[in-house]
């Protein structure tokens, strides 16, 4: 039904970017949904006709609340926990709208290279690991914050806080990634793009070039750049509005 290229099933578990696509054409499907159920409306074009007709900033922040308050939150499911006949699907919907809230705020958070945020965020992270049954990662993640918070000097705390969770070798914005994700780019030139072959292939030869090899990456973008080549390096947003319909009227 959807057209999101690797989505459907197949002997290879779908790609990253395939799943994070799909997540946020069904985040946003959801959250118009969400507005035309807050507003009483039924399509996008009534919802933006009303909004035209009282667009002020406090009637905007009241339908916001109404859908987090009733429609993606924890507060929300409480609420309905609390009903005398549970509705399991709704409930479900809830659910999925509130963690795939945290899900698009957290991915946009690592995006824009915002620490600060993303710190005020771990602890969300933490319960999400071990609700998740990945505990590794939540006693990383309690450890980590025990000794950022606790028990590092200040000056090295701010220095890794600043400067070592997130990185931007490019200096785009918008082009932030986690640290352990540049050095799983750096092992795939290493193995792959630039692997030494036949006589070159010796640990003496790799310990030489390892160093230069992100420079040698970004000559070889510079180069693509300046004749147009495509090397497939970057990975183009789908156009998803033909998704969005068939996930809205489904919803």
């Amino acid at each position: 039904l959807l057209h999101i290229k690797g989505l459907a099933a197949n002997k290879d578990k779908p790609m990253f970017h395939t799943i994070d696509d799909f997540l946020h054409v069904e985040y946003r499907a959801r959250t118009r949904t969400a507005w035309l159920w807050a507003s009483g409306t039924t399509t996008l074009k009534h919802l933006f006709q009303s909004l035209d007709k009282d667009a002020n900033p406090p009637h905007l922040r009241q339908l916001a609340e109404k859908i987090v308050d009733e429609r993606a939150s924890s507060s929300a499911l409480v609420t309905l926990g609390d009903h005398s006949t549970r509705d399991h699907v709704l409930e479900g919907s809830v659910t999925l709208l509130r963690d795939l809230d945290f899900y698009v705020h957290l991915r946009k958070t690592i995006r824009e290279g915002d620490v600060g945020q993303l710190q005020a965020l771990i602890p969300h992270l933490i319960f999400y690991f071990k609700g998740g049954g990945n505990g590794n990662y939540c006693k990383m993640m309690v450890e980590y914050m025990q000794w950022h918070l606790y028990e590092a000097p200040p000056e090295i705390s701010e220095v890794i806080h600043n400067h070592c969770w997130l990185v931007n070798p490019s200096g785009r914005p918008g082009h932030f990634h986690p640290a352990d994700e540049l050095q799983e780019h750096n092992i795939c030139d290493i193995k792959d793009t630039h692997a030494p072959i036949r006589a070159n292939a010796s640990w003496d030869y790799m310990t030489n070039i390892s160093p230069a090899i992100p420079t040698f990456s970004r000559v070889g973008d510079h180069v693509d750049q300046c004749f147009h080549l495509i090397r497939g390096s970057q990975h183009t947003e789908p156009d998803a509005e033909a998704d969005l319909q068939v996930l809205m009227t489904s919803f």
